[in-house]
């Protein structure tokens, strides 16, 4: 979508927020008895920097943030899967870390990786959902009783 940005209109806007509005309605709707309010907002969280339009660094440190408030409910700690935890936190955070360098690449030297970014940004959001669904099976369901 930045890559054609000569026309602003409302259905551009909209048609570009479909995806993070259907998963708001679909995780506050499906999972508010499956997972606890940490887990949600986690994910909430996680979706919103997902499908923003724009990337910044502090948008990571919010799901950085929220993360930490659901790995005492995951299982990863406490059956000591330390190995599990530390390639999900390496599989996280490698597109992140490709993206950072394009970027710089991109605003320092000048040089052309806007393809090269946008492909890497499909990458990094596909990767990811892989890794939080990964993660948030290792996440205990939420008991009320």
């Amino acid at each position: 979508m930045y890559l054609n940005y000569d026309v602003s209109s409302f259905s551009k806007s909209f048609i570009r927020n479909i995806p993070f509005l259907y998963i708001i309605l679909s995780l506050s709707s499906r999972q508010v008895h499956v997972y606890s309010m940490f887990a949600l907002q986690f994910l909430l969280t996680y979706a919103f920097v997902s499908f923003n339009s724009v990337i910044t660094l502090q948008y990571y440190m919010w799901v950085f943030g929220s993360i930490l408030l659901v790995l005492p409910e995951s299982i990863l700690f406490i059956q000591e899967r330390y190995r599990m935890a530390v390639g999900l936190s390496l599989q996280y955070m490698f597109p992140i870390l490709i993206w950072i360098w394009l970027s710089i690449r991109l605003e320092s030297n000048g040089e052309n990786y806007l393809h090269t970014m946008w492909v890497a940004t499909l990458f990094q959001v596909f990767f990811q959902i892989w890794v939080v669904k990964s993660f948030m099976q290792t996440v205990k369901l939420y008991n009320p009783l």
